[in-house]
């Protein structure tokens, strides 16, 4: 042992801060510094690997280690297997971070690689696989070849060299060639017999393929001749068998790289991949040994992987379903979850389905499986394997798992069970209307709209579903009441359009429906304002029930939310006019007729589950297999045409669109806080409803100049305010010089995010970025969903940058550099508060489209704000509040008086709604006026510490919705 470096490692774990540590690596660098540069004594070899270790271990601690490099190249040259050790070792790290040795370390390491010592060379391959880069690759490729072609050369070092020059190619594609490595390596696996050495060629072979196949055509013959030896155990080795398996990786590989090739022309060759394919799945039984049982479902999975892409394997298929339907009945899970992965694979072929629907009891037995990924591949099969022989069924067994499903997976599960209703609900479409009226019962606080808009197309649709829905309608309503907003907007919208139809007096359902109109959010009362205002219409609509709904439009038409108010004002002048509107107010027309937005949701989540599992195609190569090619035809199926939009009178669910096919947020392991708008401000539900309206400008404040004297005013009335300043006119959104216009209000967007984790970031003709976020104390997490929208068309030069902010520190996952068609790519953004900061970071984003040819670039504010790191401020007693409040009070106080009796806040609850989504806790009681409120909150930033946010709100006794907030804080 080195008994220097071994005291300097223990001197430095036992620093109590970290200045101690800090000191004693400077006095260690200065001495080290010193031995390097006298002149009067060579360094011992014992002496120059003892301080180049140092200066390696003071650089893992993170410290900036800016010289001895020479001295590590010179370990490489040294004759003692520890020295080349060494040097090898801290070169690794050195050309990682001085290229200016490149040069150097490339004439030593090229040295040890040509010599005929078999550990020089194995430690110069080592060094080569683990540093790479281009020129690395130029400079090296040509001798790591060599090696490889050797057939004198050790096994062990030439099985090393083909993985080195895999990791090079993989760096540099340019350094082999088809149209001349192609032939060597046909005549390296024709020539070839030691299995360790083909193990490292065939895993150099699968990643040429996987880059792109054409040009190795010749290398299948040799591989099925290879396979065929492994299955029949023929001229295989002792060493080579594992519990008697003939090298089980090897054959794996052998079926991972003939699925990358078309199926072979050549019948001879042809029957031999079939016999092959016959020994494995006929000959291989389980047994009770663990580690050989690994190694036969390995090898089985592989071949039925293998089957699946071949043309003229179909006498295979069956065989295949039977193994994996057994495989469900098995303990281990990882078992079980890739046979439920494999058959839902095999599902998509029309001819398996039937012998796939023989296990339907073993994959709804895995709905309830304790391991909830294999719950959801269950979910997943038992979608794929359903038809009109076996729908009810299934459905019927998916309603009974809707009781006790996750939360996580109830908006999977909903939106599912409705797709299979709707598909086999051909000749009885209240069917359909039923099980979605139950999905939205259970499952309302999951999903979006999509759901109960999709039913009233149908609905409305069919004149003879009319009748039958309002009447399903009303008595769920006046039996179980709403159970959720989306309940009660469905209810509203087809009592509102069919409820004429109802052998009942009007009163009956809007003595239901009034009462329930004060609770409910502002998209839903929107939606119940244009059904109550139909409802009037009704001939059966009796003058108590007109009352009822002349006073909701009474107090709405001066609401603080401006479409709300402009509604209401607008209903009640249709009123006045009386029967004469009738007309106008008659139920909405058909919809043309569209494909499902619920099946979308579908394609989208396959576009995104192939994307995560790599579909077996190098990132950003843009090269897909011969395998998959079929597959990705028909995924990419060309855009329905836009179809004209329905008329926006009265209560219409949104116009869904056809050409801008959405790209929908897959599920979160949460359900939102409230309500998530993720459609463009063009959609037909924004204008209907206004939501545009609600981020429209506010009034600037205006500020008051004596702060309150902590809490010596508290309860009393709020002074007078001035009058407020006009509005300033709004932003304008950003807009790029390259003509690309998002196709949505980008500060409505960030807006949104002030009190929301999850929604709609920027849109526009090519592109559609979704976040959903969790938070939790100082830290957050962030992922974005980029979906390309386009059909045919890649994103390229894609990139997203967030630069520098003080007060945060942050992290991005790497970005690919391009985005297929209609694919969708997620980056997580993790983030740390380390101190307050003022504005949301920024998120850089550009790209080019090959369909428009094209380039945007964008800066867009991050969903990021110091509230997200907001948490409970704990209050034992107001007179605990009242000390923090003299705390913060003395590191300064703000305060503004602001006037928002035409925009937000009809009443001091509404405030504390909006400080609720801003994670600013409101403490009941504290303040002895109800008209007012106090909030507080904390955050615990990195380097800050613990921060105190405060919050007083007085009402203007005399002007309603003028406010004055009082803030406070140690920061």
């Amino acid at each position: 042992g080195m008994r220097g470096l071994t005291v300097f490692v223990q001197d430095v774990r036992n620093c109590s801060n970290k200045e101690q540590e800090r000191a004693r690596v400077e006095k260690e660098l200065a001495n080290i510094r010193r031995k390097f540069n006298k002149t009067h004594r060579a360094l011992t070899a014992y002496e120059r690997k003892k301080y180049v270790l140092k200066l390696l271990y003071i650089y893992m601690l993170g410290y900036n280690v800016d010289f001895g490099h020479t001295e590590a190249l010179k370990l490489i040259s040294a004759s003692s297997y520890a020295e080349k050790q060494v040097g090898y070792m801290t070169t690794s790290v050195i050309l990682n971070e001085r290229n200016e040795f490149l040069r150097m370390a490339i004439n030593s390491i090229r040295t040890d690689v040509i010599s005929s010592n078999e550990t020089n060379q194995c430690l110069g391959l080592s060094c080569i696989a683990n540093v790479g880069g281009r020129e690395f690759a130029d400079s090296l490729a040509g001798d790591v070849e060599t090696i490889v072609m050797t057939p004198t050369i050790r096994p062990v070092v030439r099985k090393k060299a083909a993985l080195c020059l895999l990791r090079l190619f993989r760096k540099n594609p340019e350094i082999l060639l088809a149209e001349t490595f192609a032939s060597k390596m046909t005549d390296l696996l024709d020539a070839e017999r030691d299995l360790g050495v083909l193990m490292g060629v065939l895993g150099l072979l699968l990643g040429l393929v996987q880059h792109d196949y054409r040009g190795y055509e010749a290398c299948v013959p040799k591989v099925i001749a290879l396979l065929e030896r492994l299955t029949r155990n023929k001229d295989i080795p002792p060493e080579y068998l594992y519990y008697g398996i003939p090298s089980p990786w090897l054959q794996v590989k052998c079926m991972k790289i003939l699925q990358y090739f078309p199926t072979p022309d050549d019948q001879a060759l042809l029957d031999s991949q079939l016999i092959a394919m016959r020994n494995i799945l006929t000959k291989t039984d389980t047994v009770k040994n663990f580690n050989k049982n690994n190694a036969l479902h390995a090898i089985l999975f592989e071949a039925i992987n293998l089957v699946t892409s071949m043309d003229y394997a179909h006498e295979l298929l069956d065989p295949c379903v039977e193994i994996l339907g057994n495989f469900l009945d098995m303990k281990e899970p990882n078992i079980r979850y890739l046979a439920l992965n494999t058959l839902n694979a095999l599902a998509a072929m029309a001819d398996l389905r039937e012998a796939i629907k023989v296990y339907q009891e073993q994959v709804v037995a895995a709905l309830h499986d304790a391991d909830i990924s294999i719950r959801r591949r269950a979910l997943t099969l038992l979608f794929s394997m359903c038809d009109a022989s076996n729908v009810h069924s299934v459905i019927e067994e998916l309603i009974k798992y809707f009781v006790t499903a996750d939360f996580d997976i109830r908006e999977e599960l909903a939106l599912k069970t409705a797709i299979l209703a709707e598909r086999y609900s051909v000749n009885d479409r209240m069917w359909f209307i039923e099980i979605a009226m139950q999905m939205i019962d259970k499952a309302g606080d999951f999903i979006n709209d999509d759901l109960w808009h999709r039913m009233v197309q149908i609905a409305t649709n069919d004149a003879s579903l009319h009748g039958r829905t309002a009447q399903l309608m009303f008595v769920k309503l006046r039996d179980e009441g709403a159970s959720n907003e989306l309940m009660l907007r469905a209810m509203s919208y087809c009592i509102g359009e069919f409820g004429y139809l109802l052998p009942i007096p009007a009163s009956q359902y809007v003595d239901l429906l009034v009462p329930l109109f004060q609770d409910t959010d502002e998209v839903t009362q929107g939606i119940m304002l244009t059904a109550f205002v139909k409802v009037a219409m009704h001939k059966n609509c009796d003058q108590a029930s007109m009352g009822k709904i002349v006073k909701v439009f009474t107090d709405m038409s001066s609401s603080f939310d401006v479409e709300l108010q402009q509604r209401a004002n607008e209903y009640l002048k249709l009123l006045r006019l009386g029967p004469n509107m009738r007309p106008i107010l008659e139920p909405m027309p058909e919809y043309p007729e569209r494909s499902s937005v619920l099946e979308k949701h579908i394609q989208v989540e396959n576009v995104a589950s192939d994307v995560a599992a790599g579909v077996r195609k190098l990132a950003m190569s843009g090269v897909v297999t011969a395998r998959e090619q079929p597959r990705a035809q028909a995924r990419s199926a060309p855009a329905l045409p836009a179809a004209a939009a329905p008329p926006l009178l009265g209560n219409a669910p949104p116009a869904l669109p056809a050409v801008e096919e959405r790209l929908a947020l897959p599920s979160s392991t949460s359900p939102p806080a409230g309500p998530v708008t993720t459609t463009s401000s063009a959609d037909a539900l924004d204008d209907l409803l206004g939501l545009g309206a609600l981020a429209a400008t506010q009034p600037p404040p205006a500020t008051h100049g004596d702060a309150l004297d902590a809490f010596g005013a508290l309860g009393a009335p709020a002074p007078a305010a001035p009058a407020p300043t006009q509005p300033v006119a709004p932003v304008q959104s950003l807009t790029s010089s390259d003509g690309i216009q998002p196709t949505v209000n980008v500060q409505d967007c960030a807006k949104r995010f002030l009190i929301a984790d999850n929604g709609l970031l920027y849109e526009d003709a090519n592109v559609q970025i979704g976040v959903k976020s969790q938070w939790q104390g100082s830290q957050g997490r962030v992922m974005f969903y980029v979906g390309n929208k386009s059909a045919s068309a890649d994103l390229q030069n894609f990139r997203m940058v967030i630069p520098s902010i003080e007060g945060l520190r942050h992290s991005l996952q790497p970005f690919p550099a391009s985005i297929g068609p209609k694919r969708q790519v997620q980056l997580m953004l993790q983030v740390a508060i380390t101190s307050a900061f003022a504005s949301a970071p920024k998120l850089e984003f550009s790209y080019t489209s090959t369909a428009v040819a094209a380039a945007c670039a964008r800066s867009l504010e991050l969903p990021v704000r110091v509230t997200k790191f907001l948490s409970p401020m704990t209050i034992a007693s107001p007179q605990e509040f009242i000390a923090k409040w003299h705390q913060m009070a003395s590191a300064g106080q703000q305060q503004k008086i602001m006037d928002v009796s035409q925009q937000y806040a009809t009443s001091i609850e509404s405030v504390s709604n909006a400080f609720s989504g801003m994670r600013l806790v409101v403490h009941k009681g504290l303040d002895p006026n109800p008209a007012n409120l106090i909030a507080g909150s904390r955050f615990v930033g990195e380097r800050c510490g613990e921060v105190f946010v405060g919050v007083r709100v007085e009402s203007d006794a005399n002007v309603r919705g003028r406010y004055r907030f009082t803030v406070a804080s140690m920061d």
